[in-house]
């Protein structure tokens, strides 16, 4: 009987250790251990990577605006004796201002508004001639206005621009080549500001005499 006792005490030391083992290892029904749930959330929860911006992508932009814009061949400043023209163009429009200079003090200016005529290639359009009388210091003495009602063709000839004026033809026999620094047109824009001055002065002087008539 004793030794029966000490056989079966021995045989539950040697498979007790191996009973638990499979337990640890056996996961209970319906229950997921916690390092496998965590896994599959990991998983399931998207992964936000951040990229630094180097301005790659902006400059890759701006060169492919630069390179579909196409700047026409006739936008520029182009030189001739004492005339000047200076072409600009926006969305198919082109403003078209000629400098004459008469002498150090007096300027004849032409100013046109133009558009590229697909069938010949040149430019067409109608504008306006204006006499500009400066002193030494190159202050405005006086700007009239010569007509409104003028209009001219500009085309491109190799390499020169030919200006034809349709109301006094005064540019007959004329080759504007480019200048070496293409630029826009400064003194006009100081020339507007002049001129709207002028024109704002005449108005308040109208409004004056209106207001003393009445």
């Amino acid at each position: 009987m004793k030794n029966l006792l000490c056989m079966m005490l021995v045989t539950l030391l040697v498979f007790l250790p191996m009973m638990a083992a499979v337990a640890e290892e056996t996961p209970i029904a319906g229950q997921e251990s916690a390092e496998a749930v965590g896994q599959d959330d990991a998983w399931d929860e998207p992964v936000d990577i951040e990229y630094e911006d180097d301005g790659t992508e902006e400059a890759e932009e701006e060169v492919e605006e630069e390179e579909g814009e196409e700047i026409s061949p006739f936008v520029g400043e182009w030189l001739c004796d004492n005339a000047s023209i200076y072409i600009d163009e926006e969305d198919g429009a082109f403003d078209i201002y000629i400098m004459w200079d008469i002498s150090d003090t007096e300027t004849d200016i032409w100013e046109y508004k133009c558009a590229l005529d697909p069938q010949t290639g040149v430019l067409t359009g109608e504008g306006k001639k204006s006499h500009e009388v400066i002193d030494e210091e190159g202050e405005i003495v006086s700007n009239e206005e010569i007509y409104t009602d003028g209009s001219a063709t500009f085309a491109l000839e190799d390499d020169a621009l030919i200006w034809t004026d349709a109301k006094e033809d005064i540019a007959q026999g004329m080759r504007f080549e480019r200048g070496e620094e293409d630029e826009l047109l400064e003194e006009y824009d100081e020339l507007a500001e002049g001129e709207d001055a002028e024109g704002e002065e005449a108005e308040d002087e109208e409004a004056g005499e209106e207001g003393l008539a009445d």
